[in-house]
């Protein structure tokens, strides 16, 4: 069956504020989904620009000839069917463009010019790495991608087999570190160790060690130097040998380098116990309910947030934290990050754009459970949302003054109606 895809295209105006309709080539019929980014011709000369898919339909709306969507940007969706309405929502409630209420939920390396790679991560049919990847392990990702490669890209991607990594000038390239492995299989590396002679005693213990890592994640050089006796030379060896590959992994940016100690839960007083009851009986319900909660500074406030979003996590939900810019202190972020750990992403505008990148990632991924950060952190990709909590929710500072004009806190607001969880809004009392 055909199908039409109804896109907003990126060209910010008033006449343009509405979607377009464009046919679906048969080659990404039942793969393109609303929330990905296309390009189609557009306008007069039919000039190629970028869009949003909002949804896929049967029927267009538009009678004349319709117009071929030309080529996906995204293997997978990257604004989820909840981010997707919540643009709906803020485009007519603070009279933005809709493209622009969609552009403000991405990271900004996002929404710059970029070039991207897709890259293997994982064995595939030979014939297949050679007609997709000319037999290498990556290659650049061009728009004009034939659709029939396009599609067996979204297929190894949702067979973890590829990974997709934007490159934005030197901002935002995806960090990348060497690690090493296996080249030959157990029976073959087995062989290879018959062949050398019985003084080769660190070339015999290499072997063993790469035997040992068929199966597991490579791990990085720098790690391998670290923990065992092989020096780069031995490893050297090993690759001109034939025996392992030196590969390049992705690893995720840490903003906070620094070991963060792990921090205890404090006694609660009986107010703020009251407090922390109340508000995850909520979240246990599945209830919307907005709780304001008043203190002095120095009175408990964070000890409170911390135990609820423990309790949500318990419940497996998500939580996200708002903070002001000015109140996003190293001590607050340590605080969070003390009791919840590698669940724990931040997003604030002291992180560089590859950061922040690889914080949304995270976040995207579920591979982050709770979010801490600044007014634009309110749109983060969490999914599940148990509990929304919002510091200080009295600064300006979560007010965004050009388009879209929007206010965290109405925000956060509808996030919570749409996840049917509780909000913590959070003001300081000043005596």
């Amino acid at each position: 069956m055909p199908q039409i895809a109804k896109v907003i295209v990126d060209v910010p105006t008033l006449q343009t504020n509405r979607p377009y309709d464009y046919q679906v080539p048969d080659q990404l019929v039942d793969t393109i989904k609303p929330g990905m980014r296309v390009v189609v011709p557009f306008g007069k000369g039919d000039r190629k620009i970028q869009g949003f898919v909002v949804t896929i339909v049967d029927q267009p709306e538009f009678t004349g000839q319709l117009k071929t969507l030309e080529a996906l940007v995204d293997l997978q969706p990257v604004v989820n069917p909840e981010l997707l309405q919540l643009a709906g929502w803020m485009a007519t409630n603070t009279y933005a463009f809709l493209i622009t209420c969609l552009q403000t939920m991405l990271p900004s390396v996002m929404r710059a010019k970029y070039t991207k790679t897709v890259t293997l991560i994982d064995e595939i049919e030979p014939a297949l790495k050679a007609s997709l990847f000319n037999d290498n392990d990556e290659l650049t990702f061009d728009q004009n991608l034939d659709p029939d490669k396009m599609k067996q890209l979204m297929t190894l991607q949702r067979q973890d087999k590829v990974s997709v990594t934007y490159h934005v000038g030197n901002r935002a390239q995806v960090k990348e570190l060497t690690a090493i492995e296996p080249a030959l299989t157990f029976e073959q590396l087995e062989e290879a160790r018959t062949g050398l002679r019985q003084s080769a005693k660190k070339q015999q213990q290499l072997i063993s060690y790469v035997q040992s890592l068929i199966g597991q994640r490579p791990p990085l050089l720098k790690d391998v130097l670290k923990q065992t006796t092989f020096t780069r030379e031995n490893i050297r060896v090993g690759h001109q040998k034939g025996w392992l590959h030196q590969i390049k992994v992705e690893t995720y940016r840490n903003p906070y380098q620094q070991a963060v100690a792990a921090t205890q839960k404090m006694a609660l007083t009986a107010q703020q116990a009251t407090a922390v009851k109340q508000v995850t009986q909520a979240a246990t319900a599945d209830s919307d309910q907005v709780f304001l909660l008043e203190g002095v500074t120095g009175s408990g406030k964070t000890e409170v947030y911390l135990q609820t979003i423990e309790a949500v996590l318990k419940q497996a939900k998500t939580a996200l934290m708002l903070v002001p810019e000015i109140a996003l202190t190293p001590q607050m972020v340590q605080r969070v990050k003390g009791r919840f750990g590698e669940l724990v992403a931040v997003l604030h505008s002291g992180l560089s754009e590859g950061e922040k990148y690889d914080e949304w990632r995270r976040i995207e991924r579920q591979e982050a459970k709770v979010v801490v950060g600044a007014r634009s952190a309110v749109f983060a990709p969490l999914s599940d949302i148990g509990v929304i909590i919002m510091d200080e929710e009295h600064e300006a500072s979560y007010k965004q003054d050009e388009s879209p004009r929007y206010h965290a806190r109405e925000v956060a607001l509808w996030r919570s109606r749409h996840h049917h969880c509780p909000v913590i809004l959070a003001v300081q009392r000043l005596h």
